[in-house]
């Protein structure tokens, strides 16, 4: 699932050497290659962290007494949309170091807000209702979300969790937070009897964070029950700095879904529990496709005639056909007829059935036609 860069650790003599659950001398050795942490290739949980030699951290460890991972999570963006790594890498700079004392709730608009220009963040994308808008501070969400993993991980209580409003491309549905300052919020409470230091660092796509205290958690594995599904929609944007013809996909499109979320808690003493998470209901997220299209004269002998080589509303004569250009979708062998590729045709009234490019054509015509 991910790779994990290694150091080769030889015992000489045959002696035996006990590895120890805190940070002391020993532990920094072993750990003194900081290249030595887990690189997943997709979201997930880590044990390897990044920052394990790190004085800053080893110091904190010590202060706040917190020598235990309780958990270790790393969420890899992928293509992350504008401002969103920035607004990441600054949220993730508020929220390292931070302690949460026993009984303490975390908040993160309280704790890392409000994510403004002024407080350094860029403007984001961000969901709104079924849309993708900018705001300041977009991609903060990446912060709840691991945060809303590493809590769960590690059995404390969700105090407040929102679904996003449409699925997100880093975690499983079910495991998203999402935040909107003054409005919804993703806060955590502190259940053990010691501290709980929070660790987070951005490299490159994938943001590492750590959850350290006193305690072990119990193994804790998500179950996820998807119903309701809701293919979504594709929208196209003309982008004329494509090639003529060219189509790139800019956002992914993800099915819409209801989702009921569980956990099964195994403990030390091999007490099994299952416990009840909030539910998501998402809106399918459309799928967006940027285009650039370029209209062609398809001719019976199949040789094509580029549609800006003709000029604006004169006839053109090519054999014993005429042709004229219209800025509207035509059909096939007949004045009107200049612009569909012909699939096929239908026996008796010989009507031209359009290929899918012709009728995606007619499409982003009429899209554009309705701007106007």
């Amino acid at each position: 699932m991910f790779k994990i860069k290694s150091i080769l650790l030889i015992c000489c003599l045959g002696a035996l050497i006990s590895i120890p659950t805190y940070a002391d001398k020993s532990n920094i050795i072993l750990n003194s290659i900081n290249e030595n942490y887990d690189i997943p290739d997709v979201s997930g949980i880590v044990t390897n962290m990044p920052w394990r030699n790190d004085e800053d951290f080893l110091n904190a460890k010590d202060k706040y007494e917190t020598p235990i991972l309780m958990a270790g999570f790393c969420a890899v963006l992928k293509n992350p949309l504008p401002g969103e790594e920035h607004n990441v890498a600054t949220a993730a700079k508020s929220v390292n170091g931070q302690v949460l004392k026993p009984s303490m709730i975390f908040s993160q608009n309280n704790n890392i807000g409000p994510f403004t220009a002024a407080r350094g963040y860029k403007t984001g994308s961000s969901y709104s209702g079924g849309n993708i808008v900018m705001t300041e501070g977009g991609g903060v969400c990446k912060i709840a979300t691991s945060l809303y993993n590493l809590s769960t991980l590690s059995n404390l209580e969700i105090v407040e969790r929102y679904y996003h409003a449409m699925p997100i491309n880093y975690v499983p549905y079910g495991q998203d937070a999402t935040v909107a300052y003054g409005i919804k919020d993703f806060r955590f409470k502190n259940t053990t009897d010691g501290n709980i230091l929070i660790w987070s660092r951005l490299i490159g796509n994938r943001l590492y964070m750590g959850l350290y205290g006193t305690e072990i958690p119990p193994k804790v594995t998500w179950n996820h029950e998807i119903s309701h599904i809701v293919k979504p929609s594709i929208k196209y944007v003309k982008n004329e700095n494509l090639s003529p013809g060219e189509m790139k996909t800019k956002i992914v499109g993800m099915d819409g879904a209801m989702v009921k979320s569980s956990l099964t808690i195994v403990y030390k003493d091999g007490t099994i529990a299952i416990k009840k998470m909030s539910p998501s209901n998402y809106l399918p997220l459309p799928e967006l496709i940027e285009i650039n299209w370029l209209r062609r004269i398809i001719m019976s002998d199949e040789k094509e005639i580029p549609l800006i080589q003709i000029p604006q509303n004169k006839n053109i004569t090519i054999g014993t056909y005429t042709y004229r250009h219209l800025d509207e979708p035509k059909l096939h062998d007949r004045e009107t007829d200049v612009y569909y590729k012909t699939k096929e045709r239908l026996p008796v009234s010989n009507v031209a059935i359009p290929t899918y490019d012709a009728v995606l054509e007619a499409k982003l015509w009429v899209d554009d036609e309705n701007k106007k």
